[in-house]
């Protein structure tokens, strides 16, 4: 667990946007349903229930990371673009985990998973 804190594997990691821009160069690149994605604050982030995370790691029965918000069509696809930018620093099961919950929660937003997402889970 102590491995993956600190990494940036989602936008909230992310504050300066590096991995953002490596996904997008310019904001002309980012998709319009990306554009209009709902902004989660910090606070608004810790009040969302951890069934709403495409990933949820867990350190004696208490949650100690949530990653890839999927509160609407927006944030989905940017955390599927992040999660394909970013699993390779988890764990193999998180992968799987994270990826099959991320293909469930396209399904949610009517979001044709891609390749890229969903080999994690063949």
């Amino acid at each position: 667990m102590n491995k993956i804190a600190g990494l940036v594997l989602d936008v909230y990691d992310d504050p300066k946007g590096e991995v953002l821009r490596g996904i997008f160069p310019t904001a002309d690149d980012l998709p319009d349903l990306i554009k209009e994605a709902g902004h989660v604050t910090p606070e608004i982030h810790a009040q969302l229930p951890d069934d709403v995370f495409a990933l949820v790691l867990q350190n004696n029965g208490e949650t100690t990371i949530r990653k890839y918000a999927c509160v609407d069509e927006g944030n989905t696809a940017l955390n599927v673009e992040y999660f394909i930018k970013t699993a390779h620093k988890l764990p193999e099961e998180a992968q799987k985990v994270a990826a099959q919950n991320l293909i469930t929660a396209c399904g949610w937003y009517g979001i044709k998973p891609p390749q890229e997402l969903t080999r994690f889970v063949e």
